[in-house]
């Protein structure tokens, strides 16, 4: 199936099942985020795109559904990063594999760990770390406001982004004051 009947019939039945209003709502929520991305339209789709199917890939794939594992996608630009828990190195080599068969020329980043999937309640320590960096970056004056991709994963944080060379160090500078943080990943363009 084509990636353009796929989110058709993608957002077809999400607007039945969630009503007129809220899809009316979910699309001014996608409308404002698509025109606040520095990324073109067509940049975004093909991202969400990529993250659908490998979703997909990961969440049918037979030897993964008997495993207790944490697997997310992002994609960003021409970058795709694997973040996680799994238990073993032949889950974590196996899930490189399934990757990698589809596309050698994106950019692969599997930041993965070999650990018990992490708990709810580090997901939600997790979020809030990574609306705090947002937040300490936005209110940095050094800073002009940029779009950047911010998560958390086991205390670690990714940041993806178009930035100026200038831009890094202070980033990297206003993420190194959050405490409980093991380690900040970046994933940067300069524009």
């Amino acid at each position: 199936m084509n990636n353009k009947k796929f989110l058709t019939i993608f957002f077809l039945i999400f607007s039945f099942i969630l009503g007129c209003t809220n899809t009316q709502m979910l699309g001014s929520a996608i409308a404002i985020k698509l025109a606040s991305d520095p990324r073109t339209i067509g940049a975004q789709i093909d991202n969400l795109t990529l993250k659908i199917y490998f979703s997909q890939v990961l969440f049918n794939d037979s030897i993964l559904k008997n495993q207790p594992s944490r697997i997310s996608i992002i994609s960003y630009n021409d970058k795709l990063l694997i973040i996680g828990q799994v238990l073993n190195h032949f889950i974590l080599d196996h899930i490189q594999n399934l990757i990698q068969n589809y596309d050698n020329t994106k950019k692969i980043y599997n930041e993965v760990r070999i650990a018990y999937p992490i708990s709810f309640t580090q997901i939600l320590k997790d979020t809030w770390t990574s609306i705090n960096v947002r937040m300490k970056i936005i209110c940095n004056k050094e800073l002009k406001l940029r779009n950047l991709k911010i998560l958390t994963e086991n205390k670690e944080i990714f940041i993806f982004g178009d930035i100026l060379n200038s831009e890094e160090k202070i980033i990297i500078n206003t993420v190194s004051k959050v405490k409980n943080l093991h380690r900040i990943i970046t994933f940067f363009n300069y524009i």
